[in-house]
């Protein structure tokens, strides 16, 4: 691994890269200082990656004929992925234990499970199906429950917070896309911020805070829509496309933001301030992925080597 740091207005970068790999990316880190993400490596065989709070690098694979894709880690270790095999293009899902054990699933009656989130519970949401995809929550018990928006030609969930209700987009049978959020007894709240092309929830947080990005005849925005269903919205550096990718402790809103050059950059908003964009100095594209609640922010980079990050903060 190589790393290096710097501090930016009081913030410090972490640049870590597996020798000899492709490219390495972290996409989820925990309260407890843990990251977890995939490298590839020179034969483009792609492994998954735990960083300790120490610095200390895990591997680990599912099988050796097939891909392992890292999406989340929660606070107790546990890591939420896929498998693909670029064989046949099928996808399953996996939960990795913090004592390596590995337990894979799948939808019923399908080939292609996509993971998209994990709650602190260590309940499972992500897509099943292509093309008309619907979603699914697999419990930690290893129930498993199909679901659709009403009416919708499909559904992806994106984000599930610890009470078990989940947040994401849907495609209507005629219009554009739309959010939602499913409560725990099943029932669906639809919903747009104003003027919206094209609305896309990203995270819910344990309040029912719904964080997300919606499309306008003027670029991508911002909102908050709180539990009440109010919807607050801010706005974004000029871009063709951004994401809101985690929430502190406070509030504080993380995401990246695509200029009209083609080039990411991470951005953080907090309470009424106004956005601002930060970079890790010396490399193209910084892509936030996850965020922690004390603001610990991990992504990818691009050149040179397409190394991932780490960019921590004094205390929040």
């Amino acid at each position: 691994m190589a790393a290096s740091s710097s501090a930016i207005a009081g913030t410090t970068n972490t640049v870590i890269a597996i020798p000899n790999a492709d490219y390495t990316s972290a996409v989820s880190i925990n309260n407890n200082g843990v990251l977890a993400g995939e490298y590839s490596d020179s034969d483009a065989n792609v492994h998954g990656l735990i960083r300790a709070a120490d610095g200390t690098l895990t591997d680990f694979k599912l099988h050796k004929l097939t891909d392992t894709h890292v999406i989340a880690i929660n606070d107790s270790g546990t890591i939420a992925g896929y498998s693909f095999s670029p064989r046949t293009g099928n996808r399953q899902g996996f939960v990795r234990g913090a004592d390596g054990t590995t337990t894979i699933f799948r939808v019923p009656r399908t080939d292609f499970t996509y993971v998209t989130a994990m709650n602190s519970g260590g309940d499972i949401i992500g897509y099943w199906g292509l093309g008309s995809s619907q979603g699914y929550i697999r419990f930690s018990s290893g129930t498993i429950t199909k679901f659709a928006v009403p009416g919708s030609d499909s559904t992806i969930p994106n984000s599930i917070n610890a009470t078990g209700t989940v947040t994401g987009d849907y495609a209507p049978s005629t219009g554009t896309t739309r959010g939602f959020v499913r409560n725990p007894d099943g029932t669906f709240a639809e919903f747009d911020p104003p003027k919206s092309l094209s609305t896309t929830p990203n995270i819910i947080n344990d309040d029912g805070t719904v964080f997300g990005v919606y499309a306008t005849a003027n670029g991508t925005r911002g909102f908050v829509r709180l539990a009440d269903g109010a919807i607050d919205t801010f706005r974004l550096p000029a871009n063709q496309w951004a994401k809101v990718v985690g929430v502190d402790r406070k509030g504080g809103i993380y995401g990246y933001y695509v200029d009209a050059e083609g080039v990411s950059h991470g951005f953080e908003k907090h309470s009424a301030g106004k956005v601002k964009t930060f970079d890790v100095p010396g490399y193209v594209d910084t892509t936030p992925v996850g965020v922690n609640l004390k603001g610990d922010v991990v992504g990818s980079l691009e050149t040179p080597g397409f190394p991932a990050f780490l960019r921590t903060k004094g205390k929040n």
